[in-house]
């Protein structure tokens, strides 16, 4: 008989053979003496319900053991007259570690139970066929060394063998690093009737140095007609709410359901075991990372610098505020590591900071950061201003070089009146010689005195005739009927709002995403809300603004359905107006007052 005949039979006959271990007053039972590594078995204890006063002590355990869970129960059975009460505790035990391990003795009360030999084999000896009964958990991560802060993805694939019930993925957690799932699972069934499930995740490191990434643990709810039979278990499933539940309740293969179809009798009743297994864990090397000319380390995958106007374009005028958004946009960062921004002074014109934004975006290439800063700019006369080029460092982690984004120097002609150069001084005055004064003749003060007489009654006549004007102007401007009314800012908000769905239809005309971004926040602000209350009170404009934003920044995200878009803003100025409409048309809560 072969060496793989006698482990196939061993193995099959150790998990259907109850090893007993009989002591003072305490038996114990293991439902089976060899186990594969990952595998649980089940700790019986049985005592006089006399005897056995107290509740088991269940901490020696802990060194070779992982306690799942305990039950316990009691029997009476009377015999010819004579009563006997029996008390038991059933407890779930995951071995942590391959090779031979001894359940020690276990006191309870007055009674204790003799040690137990348990044998726990390499998943890897056990023979292809009863492999492929197990799941597996595949773990792959990034090669070589990464840098602090920097966003690496790791990768885990867990295959689920033919006849699983249920299954939960379980990532590790440490403070020497942040582990977050990015996007959904992608569940696939195999022609071998198994299940693959790949899951994503997104890995920062938070100190330099080795950092080790313990395994990713796969425990699987697995079809066993040698396992005990689970008719008491009813309930709800241990994974409920678990990531599997829609592919093994049926969301994932339509009406027909899971593997065992819709119908919830099979999967209750068909006898199952629990099957954990753990990944490799990921040892990676942790590098400081470079800091760029401005003194400020900035890792990413890829940083842009974009501008947004309002109006845009812009116009400007002097005295008049024009506002702009720079927003600073990195792959694979958080927001906290993105830098402050700050516009230099801009000759001719006041600037304003207005403050900044930050929030984190997911797509398909990894998360993308991004903060926003928001300056108003008031030119203070008539010409030309230059917004001087802005700039932000960044290390670029796939290339492993220094980087820097920028965003260019701008000239913008202004309107008004243009700044007049200061006068020049007027050169001093030769006086005139005091003799040519003494030497005036007398005659000349006469004919200077008629000329003041005259020229005083010239101006009494033209005064008399320029109020004689002003009064009949008046006269005609009160007769004139009244002009236009002013504009009020509701006015004004709508104009903003049919400007922008002009501006965003001739947005998707031209495929212009950026320029379709710029017309709908233009509308989100005129309506005075924010994209968050957008997405309450309008989700469909919600949903296709959301999608935009988050394909303009994903360097490869296809490209934005910008018609549904602009249907989806124009029904929610539609409904908007009819909300307003309504609003002006109800009466005044209190009558009014003169």
């Amino acid at each position: 008989m072969s060496l793989r005949h006698d482990l196939v039979l061993g193995t099959a006959l150790a998990l259907v053979t109850a090893v007993p271990g009989f002591a003072d007053g305490l038996d114990a039972r293991l439902s089976a003496s060899r186990v594969a590594e990952g595998d649980q078995v089940v700790l019986t204890l049985t005592a006089d319900a006399a005897a056995a006063a107290g509740q088991p002590d269940l901490t020696v355990l802990d060194k070779d053991f992982t306690v799942l869970g305990t039950a316990s129960g009691s029997q009476t059975t009377i015999i010819n007259g004579a009563r006997s009460d029996r008390v038991s505790w059933q407890v779930t035990l995951a071995p942590k570690h391959k090779g031979q391990i001894t359940i020690p003795a276990i006191s309870a009360g007055g009674v204790s139970s003799a040690p137990v030999a348990l044998t726990v084999l390499d998943a890897a000896d056990l023979p292809a066929a009863v492999q492929a009964g197990r799941p597996t958990v595949t773990v792959t991560g990034p090669d070589g060394s990464v840098y602090l802060h920097e966003e690496v993805p790791i990768t885990v694939q867990a295959r689920l063998p033919a006849g699983t019930q249920g299954a939960e993925i379980v990532a590790p957690t440490s403070p020497d690093y942040l582990l977050e799932q990015s996007g959904d699972d992608r569940v696939t069934r195999q022609p071998d009737g198994s299940v693959l499930v790949e899951r994503s995740y997104l890995m920062r490191s938070q100190h330099e140095g080795p950092v080790t990434v313990d395994g990713v643990t796969v425990t699987a709810e697995i079809a066993d007609q040698n396992a005990p039979d689970p008719v008491n278990a009813f309930g709800q499933s241990p994974f409920a709410g678990g990531i599997l539940e829609d592919f093994f309740s049926g969301g994932v293969f339509g009406q027909s359901g899971g593997p065992f179809g819709r119908g919830g009798f099979p999967g209750m009743f068909a006898p199952t075991r629990t099957v954990s297994v753990t990944g490799d864990p990921l040892r990676l090397s942790v590098l400081p990372t470079p800091t760029g000319a401005s003194g400020w380390a900035l890792p990413a995958r890829n940083v842009e610098l974009r501008e947004i106007w309002q109006p845009d374009p812009p116009v400007f005028r002097a005295g008049e505020a024009v506002t702009r958004k720079v927003q600073v946009l990195a792959l694979g960062a958080h927001g906290e590591q993105i830098p402050d921004l700050e516009m230099p002074d801009i000759p001719g014109a006041k600037v304003y900071f207005e403050g900044a934004v930050q929030k984190s975006m997911p797509t398909d290439r990894g998360t993308v950061a991004l903060r926003e800063f928001t300056w108003s700019i008031v030119p203070t006369a008539g010409g030309t201003i230059t917004l001087p080029e802005l700039a932000v460092d960044w290390f670029d982690t796939v290339n492993e070089a220094e980087a820097r984004a920028t965003l260019a120097a701008e000239s913008y002609d202004v309107d008004g009146p243009v700044a007049a150069a200061p006068a020049p001084k007027a050169p001093a005055s030769t006086a005139a010689p005091v003799a040519a004064a003494a030497t005036r003749p007398v005659i000349a003060d006469r004919w200077l005195t008629a000329g003041l007489v005259a020229g005083a009654l010239v101006l009494i006549v033209g005064v008399s005739a320029l109020v004689a004007m002003l009064t009949r102007a008046r006269r005609r401007r009160a007769a004139a009927p009244a002009g236009p009314k002013p504009v009020t800012a509701a006015q004004a908000a709508a104009a903003q709002r049919r400007d922008a769905l002009v501006r965003v239809r001739h947005a998707a005309r031209l495929s212009d995403g950026p320029g379709a971004q710029r017309a709908a926040l233009d509308w989100i602000r005129a309506a005075g809300m924010t994209a968050d209350t957008v997405a309450i009170r309008f989700p469909d404009f919600g949903r296709a603004f959301h999608d935009l934003e988050t394909t303009l920044y994903g360097s490869d995200s296809p490209a934005p359905d910008l018609r549904t878009l602009a249907a989806t803003m124009r029904a929610a100025d539609r409904a908007f107006n009819a909300t307003e409409t309504r609003r002006s048309a109800l009466p005044p809560l209190y009558p009014a007052t003169s």
